[in-house]
């Protein structure tokens, strides 16, 4: 069985049977699986056995969604997988197959895009990115958002729609990022968010899990999950990433941050990142600023990513259409919020 096949129940029991020690004396009848919801790149499920025979064992099984080697290098991914849980920032790696994995089950659940946009659970999720940035990058962590987008545009050719919007659009982002920010503050907001640190990338609600119970602005503990596409980036990528993901799969710019919102995560970022540190409102104000260019980055990687899954995927949901919408909608929303070059 290779990467882009998919196990039948069976298979995917055995597999469970395999890596979980407390269930080797069971057999595959044992095994119960629940769909869990969440993310559109994978198939997630619960895995359980019968309470008398392994008492307390749960397991998550993750089959892959067929194609998405080719969005990044899956052997870099399982060596990120285990170093991250040996520091405590995510499950634990009980078995790998070509075909998926199977991982602790956390007693936790996925944030819904409402939770995330919260004040209150904001800045827990800001002090949670923070300690994530702090982390030392290794070798296996170098593949940046704009060396996987051309990467993926080459794939695509130029015979898909959108790919021309894409490519202008990456023109663009370039020549904002290159551009002289004018001194003072922007300097100063422009090495923070600039600066190369190890980023998740991927940072939407339901890659971020929340203990049971816990709901509202006092929420339990949270543990970040899927470093699928973790990379060394700039920090102001991961940031703004984050921010576009409070627009949900449906895109609703809506939803998208307000300044003040913004200004408040970087904020509690910064405190936790260094709590010696001092930031001024200007500060704050021109690291906004440069977010909406990293924000035009994160739609441009996305939409793109969009598009080869429509071509690949065989999951149900509409990446052409979110493509589009990141393409055009969202995209267009953040050129808007782009301000003058000094």
């Amino acid at each position: 069985m290779d990467a882009t096949d998919t196990p039948d129940l069976a298979a995917a029991k055995a597999a469970l049977l395999q890596s979980v020690p407390q269930w080797s004396h069971l057999s595959r009848a044992d095994i119960r699986l629940r769909p869990l919801s969440g993310g559109i790149t994978n198939l997630v499920f619960r895995a359980d056995a019968p309470a008398d025979s392994a008492p307390g064992a749960a397991a998550l099984l993750r089959i892959y969604g067929r194609g998405t080697q080719r969005f990044f290098d899956r052997a870099a991914e399982l060596a990120r997988f285990a170093r991250l849980a040996d520091r405590g920032l995510g499950p634990r790696l009980l078995g790998s197959y070509p075909w998926g994995r199977v991982e602790e089950f956390l007693p936790a659940r996925p944030m819904e895009a409402e939770e995330i946009r919260r004040d209150g659970v904001a800045r827990k999720i800001a002090h949670l990115v923070a300690r994530l940035h702090l982390l030392e990058p290794t070798s296996d962590d170098q593949e940046g958002w704009e060396w996987r987008l051309c990467k993926w545009l080459a794939e695509l050719g130029d015979d898909v729609s959108l790919v021309g919007r894409a490519r202008e659009g990456l023109q663009l982002v370039r020549a904002r990022l290159a551009a002289s920010s004018g001194g003072g503050a922007l300097d100063e907001a422009k090495a923070f968010c600039d600066e190369l640190v190890f980023c998740h990338n991927d940072l939407l609600g339901a890659n971020i899990l929340v203990a049971d119970g816990g709901r509202g602005d006092c929420c339990g503990a949270m543990h970040v999950i899927d470093y699928e596409y973790a990379s060394l980036n700039p920090r102001g990528y991961d940031l703004a990433n984050h921010f576009c993901e409070y627009a949900g799969f449906e895109t609703d710019c809506s939803q998208y941050p307000s300044r003040g919102h913004q200004m408040a995560f970087v904020r509690a970022y910064c405190a936790e990142l260094d709590p010696g540190r001092s930031v001024s409102e200007q500060f704050l104000n021109a690291v906004v600023q440069r977010l909406v260019i990293y924000a035009m980055a994160s739609d441009l990687f996305w939409g793109t990513w969009g598009l080869l899954q429509a071509r690949h995927s065989n999951l149900e949901f509409d990446f052409a259409a979110y493509a589009h919408r990141r393409l055009n909608q969202m995209l267009d929303f953040h050129v808007n919020l782009l301000t003058p070059l000094p």
